[in-house]
């Protein structure tokens, strides 16, 4: 076991903790798990909500230097908060602590199954995944965990799950996770910036293959977009498009030109495009 935390102790869902009973803890069990020859360190945080006052879990290990021996990650989930200030406020945790930032539970309602008819509204698979793409732009988390690939929040329909007897298949919600999944491995988080309201984006790079990934999700109507800061070396982009009909449909390629892109976004989809650079560069994918 890499990391080990109590599920929520924010809440209690199983175990209640103040913010120096989480911290408290943490160090005894990871000096307990360091006394055993055991690797497992402590995930500091893993709280039910992402707000500035869930953060707060994690304030007292900023002046508790030991607890630098055995922790190994902060993480939040999103069932509630997720506000830029509240993003911003983990984000400066993970930066304090100088830990990697996990989303460990990621999705709009954890609560969902309980009326699973939910999971096939085009609304809630649109602004699940804008939830999901706004919090990688926000944070650049290290890694997110969709809550969760399970019959109970199923990604596909039909097949007798949740009574539907019609031809098993995907829904919206399975081809944005491959979308991001597609981001190329061992790539990491770039800052990115919009100057349009309704889109939340996020790049990636693998600078040592020059592979780059953007992701965004419209939220709204139809409108023409421009791509900047691409690395001037690369000629196009693959563009794929997921919405209430299109399943990652490919579309045609995007040229790229100085480091510019030019594309339509649809309207309520999410569009990724991806594309490689003929060097190296340290140069992000940074303006829309």
């Amino acid at each position: 076991m890499t990391l080990f935390s109590f599920n929520e102790s924010d809440t209690g869902v199983q175990v209640l903790q103040t913010p120096q009973e989480h911290i408290s803890q943490a160090r005894a069990l990871g000096e307990y798990f360091a006394s055993k020859g055991l690797k497992t360190r402590m995930l500091l945080g893993d709280t039910a909500r992402c707000t500035v006052e869930s953060a707060r879990m994690v304030e007292p290990a900023f002046n508790d230097p030991e607890i630098h021996s055995y922790a190994g990650a902060v993480a939040f989930h999103t069932y509630a908060g997720c506000a830029d200030s509240d993003l911003a406020a983990w984000t400066e945790a993970a930066r304090k602590l100088q830990l990697p930032l996990l989303v460990t539970e990621a999705s709009l309602d954890g609560s969902a199954h309980q009326y699973p008819w939910i999971f096939t509204e085009k609304w809630f698979q649109v602004y699940e995944a804008d939830l999901l793409t706004h919090i990688l732009w926000k944070t650049q988390a290290t890694t997110m965990m969709v809550w969760q690939l399970t019959s109970d929040y199923s990604v596909l329909a039909g097949g007798g799950v949740f009574g539907d007897n019609g031809p098993l298949r995907p829904t919206l919600r399975y081809w944005y996770l491959k979308q991001l999944g597609t981001t190329p491995p061992g790539a990491f988080a770039l800052p990115i910036t919009c100057d349009r309201a309704h889109i939340s984006c996020a790049a990636y790079a693998d600078l040592a293959n020059a592979s780059f990934a953007v992701h965004l999700v419209n939220t709204g109507a139809a409108r023409e977009t421009t791509l900047s800061g691409l690395p001037v070396s690369m000629k196009e982009l693959r563009l794929y498009v997921s919405d209430n009909d299109l399943g990652m449909q490919e579309g045609p390629r995007v040229p790229v030109v100085d480091g510019k892109a030019h594309f339509n976004l649809e309207a309520a989809a999410f569009t990724s495009l991806f594309g490689t650079s003929a060097i190296n560069t340290t140069t992000p994918p940074a303006q829309r």
